[in-house]
């Protein structure tokens, strides 16, 4: 028998315990440090029918033979794929009847354990040791088709006190609660590589308040925490002592980016501290018995109220699970919860789809979850030349001054369509005026154009008559013989129209 242990299903069949603290009735308690440190059940289907004799049934894990963990309780484990399971953190803690214990050691160190070889392999060690946290697996495909997963711790405390209760048992008191989120890159071929960075969530999400001992499920792409206790001493400011308190909120955080959501199920189920979960797809008309589909499902057990009686709870509860109003996921497991478009809405929980508001309104924002957020038109209702508002779901739109306040604007004002033509009458007459004005110039202007085009002639054939009267062309002299020559030139006799000259040439 033990408490404060993880159970993790690997190979599809075998659950597989690890750690987990026992006691010997008298108060004494101790991590389980023996052949039954990690044990499985097979859960095949020929194993089923022994389940009633645990002695078949349960299977002692030896480890393999290289290194191993150290034993510990309040630890955090998760499945890695089908074949291997991540360990994280947790407490050794021995105390005796009479709360003499050994130096506590809060482990901040993660394993991973192959169910293939039976094999532990040592990861990177946290920056400060932690336990009751949660711990958070999701995976992605790789671009060669592999699964790549990636781990996430969050919260949980990281002192431990020693208490005793009515004098004769001793109790352990977490202390120091932290509220920050860590990551580590999982690589499964080479577990050794790779550290804990902390991861820093959207601007626009509200992480969940540092708790310890929550219920934890992951479901691949995403990590859902329920309940846990909630240190109050550690969130008040006047430094007051106040008892720590049970939670029933129900939180989801989902990456790419990383983000925290919580769930509308506060006040649906009691607080929970140490509870122990699963999630699935359960028949509706179990939860509402007038529907037949199946509906993603938090199924939780156990744990204590944490009030002064610390009441334990022993029934199982069903909490169906979804998208908040005003977002929609296909599959809950497998996709991210996305925020309506604009234009459109969602008003209950768990939509797979967002409904369109009604044309011609739209919402003002992603994420609206009520028809009533269908207030504003479309943006392009009113054709873009006009305001638009709707009233009960009726859209208006008040058109600019140059468009008819129509339905949609599309039509301009009579006066301006007036105005339009009658500028264009007015241009084209003046265009005509302009074009007979430059028709009777142009006219003119060619005429001048022939007047000084003769007077140019009649200039020419004047010139021509002058040079006939004292320009002779040396084509028509006739040189004779010479007479004289001297220094510029020479002197010779010739004839020019049947009458003797005398030529002088320049040298």
């Amino acid at each position: 028998p033990r408490s404060f242990h993880t159970a993790v299903l690997v190979q599809g069949y075998r659950m597989v315990v690890y750690g987990g603290r026992t006691t010997d009735g008298s108060g004494m308690f101790a991590p389980v440090d023996d052949n039954t440190t990690m044990v499985a059940l097979d859960l095949r289907q020929d194993a089923q029918q022994a389940l009633g004799d645990t002695s078949v049934a349960w299977t002692a894990l030896a480890g393999g033979s290289g290194a191993s963990p150290p034993v510990r309780y309040a630890h955090a484990a998760a499945a890695l794929g089908d074949a291997a399971m991540v360990v994280v953190g947790g407490i050794n803690t021995r105390c005796s009847r009479t709360c003499v214990c050994n130096d506590t050691a809060v482990l901040g160190d993660a394993w991973v354990y192959s169910a293939a070889d039976g094999g532990w392999y040592a990861g990177p060690v946290l920056p400060r040791g932690v336990f009751g946290h949660a711990l958070g697996v999701t995976r992605r495909a790789s671009s060669s088709g592999d699964s790549l997963y990636t781990a996430y711790v969050f919260s949980g405390a990281t002192t431990v006190n020693i208490v005793a209760f009515q004098g004769y048992t001793c109790g352990v008191q977490p202390g120091g609660v932290a509220g920050t989120l860590w990551r580590w890159e999982v690589d499964v071929d080479t577990i050794s590589r790779g550290a804990w960075v902390e991861v820093t969530v959207s601007a626009a999400s509200t992480a969940p308040s540092p708790r310890y001992f929550p219920a934890v499920v992951n479901t691949g792409t995403k990590m859902l925490l329920y309940g846990g206790m909630l240190d109050v001493t550690a969130v008040l400011s006047d430094n007051s002592t106040v008892e720590p308190r049970a939670l029933n909120s129900t939180w989801m955080f989902q990456t790419d980016p990383p983000e925290w959501q919580e769930l509308n199920t506060s006040g649906l189920i009691p607080h929970r501290v140490g509870a122990s979960a699963v999630f699935g797809r359960v028949p509706l008309q179990r939860l509402l018995r007038n529907r037949s589909d199946d509906v993603p499902t938090l199924m939780l057990f156990g744990g204590h109220d944490f009030k002064r009686t610390i009441a334990q709870i022993p029934t199982v509860e069903m909490l169906p699970l979804g998208c908040n109003p005003g977002s929609q996921s296909k599959n809950f497991a497998d996709d991210r919860c996305l925020r309506c478009p604009v234009g459109a809405y969602s008003s209950s929980s768990g939509a797979t789809t967002c409904t369109l508001c009604t044309t011609p309104t739209s919402t003002q924002h992603e994420g609206s979850i009520s028809s009533t957020d269908c207030i504003i038109c479309a943006a392009s209702y009113c054709s873009h030349h006009g305001v638009c508002t709707a009233e009960n779901g009726i859209a208006k739109c008040k058109c600019h001054w140059l468009f008819d306040d129509g339905a949609t604007c599309k039509g301009v004002q009579a006066f301006v369509m007036c105005g339009v033509v009658a500028a264009v009458l007015l241009s084209f007459v003046a265009m005509v005026l302009i074009f007979k004005r430059m028709r009777k110039r142009l006219a003119s202007f060619r005429a001048q154009r022939s007047e000084y085009q003769q007077l140019l002639d009649a200039r020419d054939e004047e010139l021509t008559d002058l040079k006939r009267a004292w320009l002779i062309y040396p084509s028509e002299i006739s040189i004779e013989r010479k007479l004289a020559e001297g220094t510029y030139g020479e002197v010779s006799v010739g004839v020019y129209q049947n009458f003797p000259v005398a030529v002088k040439m320049i040298r």
